[in-house]
């Protein structure tokens, strides 16, 4: 019997082999991928929080909205009340990647679920999220 840890390591690769083709045919880096999967439930958030949730640091979480800045994808200003607070939000562009994005992660998702009968897709969620929180 396969170990555990040997499926959840393949799952992780095969997941990376999909998304790096995936964004091997859009104008950005893994980085700016990721960043936009922080982004992709929030209308605007800050620099800070965009850091927290890819736990990256801030300094990283700037080099990489630098660039979504200069490519178009993001808008970004600072705020009123707080110099120190970098505000970020995506761009009529950055909303069009957006659902290029979620589209892709959507067809990810229903290949699974087309494989798999109903009754196991809640079963299998709930493994995963105790695998995750076991690691």
């Amino acid at each position: 019997m396969e170990s555990i840890i040997d499926l959840v390591c393949e799952l992780k690769k095969k997941c990376i082999e999909s998304d790096n083709q995936f964004i091997a045919k859009l104008d950005i880096s893994d980085s700016e991928y990721n960043f936009m999967k922080a982004l992709i439930n929030c209308r605007h958030l800050n620099s800070k929080a965009v850091a927290k949730r890819m736990g990256l640091s801030l300094s990283r979480v700037s080099r990489i909205l630098d660039s979504m800045v200069h490519k178009g994808y993001v808008l970004r200003w600072q705020d009123e009340k707080d110099r120190r607070t970098i505000n970020i939000k995506l761009s009529d562009k950055g909303e069009e990647l957006k659902i290029i994005i979620v589209k892709f992660r959507q067809e990810c998702d229903d290949k699974i679920f087309a494989a798999l009968p109903y009754k196991d897709i809640h079963l299998l969620q709930n493994s995963l999220k105790t695998i995750i929180s076991v690691l």
